[in-house]
């Protein structure tokens, strides 16, 4: 700068003299995004070769955005973290000898526990939560005495009695009936009943900056993946493979192929909407047998084990009816269905049988947020990408995610005529489907979140939709979820496919990261609602018979129905035809 004479000589010398400082980052301005960056770098090999990313200089604009990575990796670590631990504690990370003559209160036994402590290694994992490695040296009855290991100073520290609460033992028990035993997770009334001395645990300070009291953290073993993406692009804003995500040799978001379970119900109701089956409609929930080709018989059954008789198909998805959901299938058609599980992505070559129905064929969490991306956007065709923009090493775009042209926006034309036309941007996207159907069904998946198993989501002040997803035997939960603006997809289960738990479910696993994170995004977002199309008419019906409310109807089973402009002519002009309110309930058609 001195040389270019934009600054004095006095100046250079005193910039010359001043040492440079450096500041360590802190995990507040850290970006983990190990998933993402395994992720793009495959996606910029098929587009232009592995060895040109590596040797031609580009320069890569991704569609991350960071706010809500850190987001959903520290939302999706904090849930994995709260389940395992519902699961009890499964024991020390290590243990040393402590065999030492020397008192615990002096210094020479204090750099024995240093040294000891120093020749153990921290587990391989993206410590986000700053946690520390500590020995136990002393067991109280309300307490225990730990040797934390520092980065600046190693210290004594004490973990409380009543911050052991949540560590639960397993136990074995007799059943009375069966004989068997069992196995059932019990409270402990003393830290001597988990632990012993020399034990090496993991440990996180209860208060930032305070290293007196320490609480007591296990890695989980459960794993999980989150999604985000912008429903009008497809632009992937976040997307985390694990709970240790920067490790990228597996990437459950997208290669962890597992059953999605009830999370693809609502492409029935989406088949059977665009088939101008109204959302009214009332199935009967009731048992419903099955030959299969042995000659044995397939009975679904619904989660809660019970059947509920006529039900409207809305109340049907918000409850997640399985009984409903087949008899509609039987309705509409698997062939028909199948090619909507197609169209939308979840899978290449999906099988015609009603298993597919709840979510017997195997897909991937990116595959089923993008396919509830295009629910949310209107039904416009989207591809998922990391990538919004390459540029070659002279500063040429190679690439563009956005390929749409962008009319009268030339700028020589623009200079040269003073009538000045608007510009506006074709919107090239393929439909796949109309408009009034995804607006419907978005109707439908506001009320899995208002009145059905997506409550927990109630909680959130914007407009939400979304659905939860449990397998058979819980072995893979979801829950994927939308605002008008962003989609969140979230799976939960472990690696080695096995049961996460007899209460476990979409709505109890999943469903709470989601939350978490849809609360922290949308903190300052307006509240905008989802946008009607042309040609919905609204109804006010009863939710529980799918007809016109009466002055018995309970406020809470009060529901304004989205009807296209079609079916809500045929329906409620005939009921204008009709004489008295039996022919109109016999009108209502029954399946």
């Amino acid at each position: 700068m001195f040389q270019d004479k934009l600054i004095e000589k006095k100046e250079a010398e005193l910039a010359l003299a001043t040492p440079i400082l450096t500041t360590k980052p802190t995990q507040n301005n850290l970006l983990y995004t190990g998933s993402f960056s395994s992720y793009i770098k495959n996606e910029l090999s098929e587009k232009f070769g592995a060895d040109n990313i590596l040797e031609q200089g580009l320069v890569i604009q991704s569609t991350i955005d960071p706010k809500i990575q850190n987001i959903a990796l520290t939302s999706l670590r904090k849930g994995l973290i709260s389940y395992d631990r519902k699961n009890g504690y499964r024991g020390a990370y290590s243990k040393i000898d402590l065999d030492y003559e020397l008192e615990t209160s002096t210094n020479e036994y204090l750099d024995f526990l240093a040294e000891k402590l120093a020749k153990i290694e921290f587990p391989p994992i993206n410590n986000i939560e700053n946690w520390k490695l500590a020995i136990i040296y002393e067991i109280n009855e309300d307490n225990v005495k730990i040797y934390v290991q520092d980065e600046t100073e190693n210290h004594q520290a004490t973990i409380l009695l009543k911050d052991l609460l949540w560590v639960k033992v397993p136990t074995l028990t007799i059943n009375n009936e069966t004989g068997e035993k069992e196995e059932f997770l019990k409270d402990i009334t003393k830290p001597s009943d988990i632990f012993t001395i020399g034990e090496v645990i993991l440990v996180s300070a209860k208060k930032p900056n305070n290293f007196e009291y320490y609480n007591l953290e296990q890695i989980p073993e459960v794993n999980g993946a989150v999604i985000a993406i912008n429903p009008h692009n497809g632009a992937i804003n976040a997307m985390v493979g694990g709970y240790n995500d920067f490790k990228t040799d597996f990437n459950r978001a997208v290669q962890a192929y597992r059953q999605p379970g009830s999370i693809i119900k609502p492409f029935t109701y989406l088949a059977a909407l665009e088939n101008n089956i109204a959302p009214n409609t009332i199935i009967i929930d009731d048992e419903v047998r099955m030959q299969k080709e042995d000659g044995t018989y397939w009975v679904p059954m619904n989660y809660s084990e019970k059947f509920y008789g006529p039900t409207p198909i809305r109340l049907g998805l918000e409850k997640s009816r399985n009984v409903v959901t087949i008899r509609l299938a039987e309705i509409v058609g698997l062939r028909k269905i199948a090619e909507v599980i197609k169209r939308y992505g979840i899978s290449d070559e999906p099988l015609e049988n009603y298993a597919l129905i709840l979510g017997s064929d195997e897909t991937n969490l990116l595959k089923v947020t993008n396919a509830y991306a295009m629910i949310a956007n209107g039904g416009k065709k989207i591809k998922p990408t990391a990538i919004e923009k390459v540029q070659d090493k002279y500063g040429k775009t190679i690439f563009k995610r956005d390929e749409r042209k962008c009319l009268e926006c030339n700028i020589d034309n623009l200079a040269k005529n003073t009538n000045i036309t608007i510009p506006y941007i074709v919107d090239n996207r393929t439909l796949v489907t109309d408009a009034k159907t995804s607006y419907q069904t978005i109707s439908l998946l506001e009320g899995v979140i208002n009145r059905g198993t997506g409550w927990r989501a109630r909680r959130l002040p914007k407009p939400i939709a979304g659905k939860t997803g449990t397998t058979n035997d819980s072995f893979d939960t979801w829950f994927v979820g939308f605002s008008p603006d962003l989609v969140v997809g979230v799976w939960v289960g472990y690696d080695v496919p096995k049961t996460l738990g007899k209460n476990a479910t979409g709505s109890s696993t999943a469903l709470p990261i989601f939350v978490n994170i849809m609360k922290k995004v949308l903190q300052n977002k307006s509240s905008r609602p989802f946008k009607v199309p042309e040609g919905i008419k609204f109804m006010k019906l009863d939710l529980n018979t799918g007809q016109r409310t009466t002055p018995t109807t309970l406020k809470k089973n009060i529901i304004f129905e989205a009807f296209k402009e079609e079916n809500y002519n045929k329906i409620f002009n005939k009921e204008a035809d009709l004489k008295n309110e039996k022919q109109f309930d016999s009108y209502n058609t029954i399946y």
